[in-house]
């Protein structure tokens, strides 16, 4: 026996020593592999030897590193700042300005520290450019004929920049020199780039490309044949035809035929496999109008730029054939009718006002009514000549018919707006906003906006016109799962989601930024935090931030609506509250000064992130205030917003106030100190330093003539300054029926910096196009595939989450393009296609069983000779998205661009656009298969028999363990006096209640609380059924206004408040539970009659029923 073991010993030892000397040549020809690797530089790429960032802003360094071998693994680079009080660099060389001062950055190898690069850094207090837009992007001469051609600055943003010089700059003077005033003098044959940069060495530039090409006229006599002319096509397999949309100005083309056949492996336009030899091809015609015409009004964009004619093709490509079987005809848009207001919904005709059912349009206000179905039924899918489904529009009482393009979005019913500016990482602004929740009652009508919702909707922009639908953020999903998975992640504290406003800082102290959403739950605040602007989000408080009973906020009527802002010394503080006390019978006093305002300085905890709140909230006395505290800095001084309420007498100019107000409008105070941003203009003047602008924008409703509660939000965002507002007209419009379901505007606006002034107007235009939309690469340079949601405007579609696109999606979001018929359409705006032009178009779609037709146009969707492109859907595609693309006829120059849809039961998910007529395809063969529904579960199997003894369920929560009432001690209330709004649900003993799809259940307690500060002890015991998410109860009075705090017993909150603690758990243990409670009189509702009489007993949240709750008992002491 000792020998074995002797002998096992032996074996175990030789093994580790294998396995050492293995672990060791595998470490050394690891590290011999790693020491192999050689760095031969690393590079700063965007900026010139020194660099300005300003105060409070952010700059990302560009990097170039070589190294053999050429592995991602070895490219890996180190940032550092050399003092980190004046600026900091995160790991992906992200810059921020802290305070005036130098620092050096460093960029370094990570595996070869030797090889790095430097950059001396000023932060300063100056305003520096961040864009700069020439006249030109590209320039072509001749070698024979230098030219001396003019470069202008056409744009400097932003427009308050202290330093607008830039310098001129050549990377070839060989090809193409430039002088200092900007003017290019071309030379030898080649390529060069000029550079306009900013003088004040904040990093922005803009670029020119010059192309400097041998003379064509020049011919050689070495026998090489002669090249084609300019203008000209070289013979090649194809038929060259005139455009349909010409310049009248250029000369018609030759018509030349090829003795040669073309080849193609599918039928145009179908993406069918078809092996065939084709008749002689008709090649791509070439668009080359300057200017097309453009057919809808209220086009934000400029001039489309003239499409020079193509070089000539030398080799025979894939071309766009149109259909012989659809040769589509001209387009025209529905317009039997338009809508507009006058104290209800109304229908103009030729200008004249009449009731809806007079101009024949249908009320979609029923839950089986498609409100983006197909409206009328002259449109089949495949008719030459069709519909098109008519832009939002709204007319005026004088009979004028206004396109509405300020909206964000014309499927989207979201308000309250709140938003982020990303652009230093991605280039865009992600708005967010209250998701509507659209509501149908038993009957299947639809119900007045009950605000009953649990998300946020999340959208994005680069330019101000076009917006794509990024998805939301869901308290009852924030990880962004599946929508079949069944654990999801949710948020405790909330089961409501109003009025968002976001923040991105660096809260955990890790050198990246977080992305804060604080947003209302009814009458709570909190947040969620998350690393990106879209999500996933978490949920790390795992409670309000503010509530009534939080300091100082026992008076606040509405506990909601937040705005978050970091000052000038990196210090943050929350905006939130409203409502005008006592409401209807508030006093004159309270309804000018109804003090529930509040303003708390927060902190974040090093490591977490968490926020945390830096002291009490404290009081402000904003002048009518209703709701909607909004907070903004514009330069050096804080603009603190509101909505005023709706007892400001007609329209008044307070003596101390430099603008008059009135009822449901937008006011504003303007400080040096946040915390001290509001006075009395009753009794104090406007000085430099504090002052009250009165009204700034006025209500939407005086362009869209329904009056409507007021939200706003103001964003800086690429040098200009934006409002964001929400109206009715788009519910209005599409459900025709009055029931305040909202949609978001934008407007630019301006802040004068002398006096502070705000100019600001609702418009029907909206903004303006601040950049051109690329179409072919993203930031990185990788090919680009734009999510189909992506609109300036459209009509009669939608977008809806797709589980398939959660799992994989080539365009960054989870939203697809939905609800498509026959005649709808929807529009990108100011794509600018460049001098090589658009030659190929895709599409990536799914099918169930349709067949349809997707058209592309450009300028105009009603004019048949601007249709460049289209694709057929056909057949099913069985669950899976597939991708298509087809050659396109030549588009260069900037346009708006159009898709025409034709069929239906398909939905879309990207366009793409390339500059090659073969184009490109994504890899989507990899992508999960996803179930289209829930999966189902196998049913249990019911036991044959009953158990003869059922088990003693353990009760859920125990806080005291003497919480048996004591009938000397304790009053038992009688449930049958609960009174409810429908039919109450008793036991035949009737010492139990049943409540199952009532709005609420009240019982009279046997003694009144009657001051604030009273409180009573209470227990509650029952069971909740597996369908039931909860319920609420507190103490009201004769009126039914709450005298207490809520006490929460939800799926998402369990306590005072939905204050959680470890209630979850509890919560998921619910059969039978037992709650012990106090309950204390605050006013909750700052009412006049302070009697608390009795209980009431509510749903999970705001306007969600009572859903299989039964109560065995309730005592009180």
């Amino acid at each position: 026996m000792r020998g074995m073991k002797k002998a096992v010993s032996l074996f175990v030892a030789v093994a580790l020593m294998l396995t050492t000397c293995n672990s060791t040549a595998l470490v050394q020809a690891a590290q011999k592999k790693k020491e192999n690797a050689k760095v031969s530089f690393v590079k700063i790429t965007n900026t010139g030897k020194k660099l300005q960032v300003q105060k409070g802003k952010k700059f990302r360094l560009k990097t170039s590193i070589k190294v053999k071998p050429n592995k991602s693994k070895y490219k890996k680079l180190t940032f550092s700042s050399s003092n980190r009080k004046v600026l900091l660099v995160n790991s992906r060389g992200l810059l921020k300005g802290l305070k005036a001062g130098t620092a050096r950055i460093t960029v370094a190898s990570k595996i070869n520290p030797k090889k790095a690069a430097s950059l001396a850094v000023t932060v300063t207090k100056d305003v520096l450019v961040s864009s700069i837009k020439l006249n030109k992007n590209k320039i072509t001469a001749d070698e024979f004929n230098e030219e001396e051609i003019p470069l202008k600055v056409t744009k400097i943003l932003p427009a308050k920049a202290k330093n607008k010089k830039v310098v001129w700059s050549t990377s070839d003077e060989d090809v193409a020199d430039v002088d200092e005033e900007g003017v290019v003098t071309t030379g030898d044959v080649g390529t060069a780039t000029i550079t306009a940069a900013a003088a004040d060495q904040g990093g922005a530039f803009a670029t020119c490309k010059v192309i400097v090409t041998e003379n064509e006229d020049q011919g050689d006599d070495d026998g090489e044949e002669p090249q084609t002319p300019p203008n000209e096509t070289a013979p090649s397999a194809v038929v060259t035809s005139k455009s349909p949309i010409q310049d009248q100005n250029s000369p018609e083309p030759e018509e030349r035929v090829s003795s040669e056949p073309e080849k193609v492996t599918a039928e145009p336009g179908t993406g069918r496999p078809e092996d065939v030899t084709a008749e002689p091809a008709t090649e791509k015609p070439e668009i080359v109008t300057a200017e097309p015409t453009t057919e809808r009004p209220g086009d934000r964009t400029e001039k489309p730029t003239p499409i020079p004619t193509r070089k000539p093709i030398q080799t025979p490509k894939p071309v766009w054939t149109p259909d012989p079987d659809l040769q589509p005809e001209d387009y025209e848009y529905f317009n039997d009718y338009t809508l507009g207001w006058s104290d209800g919904i109304v229908a103009y005709k030729d200008g004249k006002q009449m009731s809806l059912a007079a101009a024949g349009a249908d009320v979609y206000n029923r839950d089986t009514d498609r409100i983006f179905g197909q409206h009328f039924n002259s449109n089949k899918w495949d008719d030459a000549k069709i519909k098109l489904t008519p832009p939002l529009q709204y007319t005026t009482k004088d009979g004028t018919v206004h396109n509405v393009n300020s909206t964000l979005s014309n499927w989207n019913f979201f308000a309250d707006p709140g938003a982020i500016d990303n652009s230093d990482v991605d280039g865009k602004l992600y708005v967010y906003g209250t998701t509507e929740g659209i509501e149908y009652d038993n009957k299947g009508v639809l119900k007045l906006n009950g605000y009953n919702n649990h998300s946020l909707t999340i959208m994005s922009t680069k330019d101000m016109v076009n917006w794509t639908d990024e998805g939301t953020l869901d308290n009852l999903n924030l990880a962004n799962d599946l929508s079949y998975i069944e654990d999801k992640t949710k948020c405790a504290w909330a089961s409501r989601a109003w009025a968002p406003s976001g923040l991105k800082i660096d809260g955990d102290g890790d050198g990246k930024d977080e992305y804060y959403i604080f947003y209302s739950n009814a009458n709570a605040v909190g947040y969620v935090q998350g690393d990106s602007p879209t999500g996933p989000w978490k949920d790390d408080l795992g409670r309000v931030l503010f509530s009534k009973l939080t300091p100082n906020c026992n008076d606040v009527v509405w506990c909601f609506d937040p705005a978050v802002l970091v000052d000038d010394k990196g210090d943050a503080y929350v905006y939130f509250g409203g409502g005008v006390p006592d409401d209807a019978n508030s006093t004159s006093e309270q309804k000018v000064h109804p003090q529930t305002g509040r303003v708390c300085k927060i902190k974040f905890e090093e490591g977490t992130g968490k926020v945390l709140l830096d002291g009490d909230p404290q009081k402000l006395d904003a002048y009518y205030m209703f709701e909607d505290s909004e907070i903004n800095r514009f330069h050096g001084k804080y603009f603190y917003s509101y909505t005023t309420n709706f007892w400001v007498p007609g329209s008044l100019k307070a003596p101390g106030a430099l603008a008059p107000i009135g009822a449901g409008q937008i006011a504003c105070y303007v400080s040096k100190d946040p915390m001290n941003i509001t006075f009395d203009p009753d009794k104090q003047d406007s000085k430099d330093d504090l002052k009250y602008l009165g009204t700034i924008i006025n209500n939407p409703s005086s362009i869209y003539g329904q009056t409507y509660n007021n939200h706003h939000h103001m964003q800086s965002f690429k040098g200009h300054e934006y409002m964001f507002y929400h109206s009715t007209v788009l519910g209005n419009t599409l459900f025709r029926d009055r029931k305040d379901y909202r949609n978001l505007h934008v407007d630019e606006i301006t802040v004068d910096e002398k006096t502070d002034a705000i100019s600001a107007e609702p418009s029907y235009e909206g903004a303006s196009q601040i950049e051109d939309f690329e179409p072919y690469k993203n930031e990185d340079g990788s090919v680009k595939y734009i999510n189909a949601t992506t609109t300036a405007s459209s009509a009669g579609v939608k977008s809806t989450r797709d589980d398939r696109m959660v799992a994989g999606s080539i365009n960054g979001s989870p939203m697809v393009l939905d609800e498509i018929d026959t005649g709808d359409w929807s529009c990108i705006r100011g794509v600018d296609f460049g001098a090589s032009g658009l030659n190929n178009f895709g599409v990536e779609y799914v099918s169930d069983s349709g067949v349809g037709r997707i058209e592309l146009f450009i300028d105009s969707p009603t004019k048949a000779e601007n249709q460049v492109a289209a694709i057929n859907i056909s057949g099913n595609t069985n669950g899976k998205y597939v991708y298509q693309s087809v050659a396109t006829r030549t588009v260069t120059g900037k346009h708006d661009v159009y898709f025409v849809f034709r069929g239906n039961d398909y939905k879309v998910a990207s366009w793409s656009f390339s500059e090659t007529a073969e184009g490109s395809s994504p890899d989507i063969s990899d992508r999960p298969d996803i179930p289209t529904s829930k999966p189902t579960q196998k049913p249990t199997p019911r036991p044959t028999a009953k158990p003869t003894k059922k088990p003693t369920a353990k009760p859920m929560w125990t806080p005291d363990p003497g919480v048996t009432p004591d009938p000397e001690g304790w009053i038992k209330l009688d449930l049958s006096l609960c009174s409810t709004g429908d039919n109450t649900h008793d036991t035949e003993e009737g010492d139990q209640l049943y409540l199952d799809q009532v709005d609420s259940g009240t019982i009279p307690i046997p003694k009144a609380l009657e001051n604030v500060g009273d409180e009573i002890e209470i227990i509650v015991r029952g069971s909740l059924s597996d369908s039931s998410t909860g319920f609420r109860f507190w103490l009201a009075n004769d009126v039914n206004e709450t005298m207490t705090e809520q006490y929460y017993f939800t799926e998402g909150s369990v306590g005072v408040g939905g204050d959680s603690g470890n209630g979850d758990e509890f919560f998921l243990r619910r059969n039978p539970f037992c709650i012990q409670t106090v309950l204390q009189h605050t006013n909750w509702h700052n009412s006049k009659n302070m009697l608390a009489t009795k209980l009431v007993l509510k749903g999970p949240s705001y306007g969600y029923p009572l859903e299989g709750v039964t109560i065995t008992g309730i005592w009180v002491r």
